[in-house]
């Protein structure tokens, strides 16, 4: 896992990847002219920061990272941090391409949650399934199936019905006194 609690940042500990390749354009921030920063200016400010160089494998934790970041002068805080976020985007991608993304915890919405039926065909109940054992705690993860309603009642349907039919005829009504006065102004001032 990945994130601010640690691990390592991005691409396995690399930031930019090895000098000398093609690496993400990198704005310099303040000043630069807009010229774009290069990976050993890069490999400067990680130095810098106390990280031995863009390509160290030691993890880093991503609190440690972003504080030390801050005491970057601008240009180079940008420069970093757009090479940091490069780098995380591409690990995210290849992530998401190889089916190893987790998305994390996710709100479920809906107006109510109720658990699905464990039972089985011959009436006995079905045990949660159980996906994972965690080799240290020995925690267990279990999944629980649940069926959410994401719909509206009918009564809440019926009260935005009619909230939407009372500004629709307010407005037609509005629309017709509109018509009305212009055929007046327009049928007696012809004649």
């Amino acid at each position: 896992s990945y994130g601010e609690s640690g691990g390592a940042p991005p691409g396995g500990g690399s930031l930019g990847g090895s000098c000398g390749q093609a690496a993400p354009s990198l704005a310099a921030g303040g000043g630069g002219g807009g010229e774009a920063c290069s990976d050993l200016a890069v490999a400067e400010a990680l130095d810098a920061m106390g990280f031995e160089s863009p390509n160290d494998d030691h993890k880093i934790k991503v609190k440690t990272f972003l504080n030390r970041l801050l005491g970057l002068e601008v240009a180079a805080q940008n420069a970093v941090f757009d090479r940091f976020n490069a780098s995380l985007q591409e690990t995210v991608t290849a992530a998401k391409e190889s089916g190893t993304f987790d998305e994390g915890v996710a709100d479920l919405r809906g107006t109510s949650f109720v658990p699905k039926d464990p039972r089985m065909a011959d009436g006995s109940f079905k045990p949660p399934e159980e996906l994972y054992i965690d080799q240290i705690t020995n925690a267990k993860t279990f999944l629980h199936e649940i069926v959410s309603d994401r719909g509206v009642s009918f009564e809440a349907a019926l009260a935005t019905y009619r909230q939407h039919e009372k500004r629709r005829l307010k407005r037609r009504a509005a629309h017709e006194v509109k018509i009305a006065a212009a055929q007046k102004a327009g049928g007696g001032g012809g004649e």
